[in-house]
């Protein structure tokens, strides 16, 4: 049981590593969040996914000379890499769990 529940860990730990490096990636390349729930209020948008949101503001103005076009930047968020780890783990762990049942 502890080697299934040690090997459990590690994968969702690999998982979650391999998320925030897409997520990480394809915000450095392309500016957006490929692997990410997206959240939406007012002039903001937020889009989390494996303990990184990348914020975006929009202006609210209707100018037709409009100067700022708004930000982009990066937060560390807690409690999404805790409920993915979590998940991950409990999927894999069941997986495991399972296959060990059948032999």
């Amino acid at each position: 049981m502890k080697h299934i529940i040690k090997k459990s860990l590690l994968i969702s730990g690999i998982v979650n590593l391999l998320g925030i490096a897409i997520n990480l990636l394809t915000y450095f390349v392309m500016k957006k969040m490929f692997l990410c729930i997206t959240y939406s209020g007012g002039e903001w948008v937020g889009y989390d996914g494996f303990g990184i949101m990348m914020n975006k503001t929009f202006p609210m103005s209707a100018s037709p000379n409009q100067v700022i076009q708004g930000e982009t930047w990066l937060s560390f968020e807690p409690i999404s890499l805790l409920v993915t780890y979590i998940l991950f783990f409990v999927i894999v762990f069941t997986v495991l769990l399972v296959l060990k049942k059948r032999k």
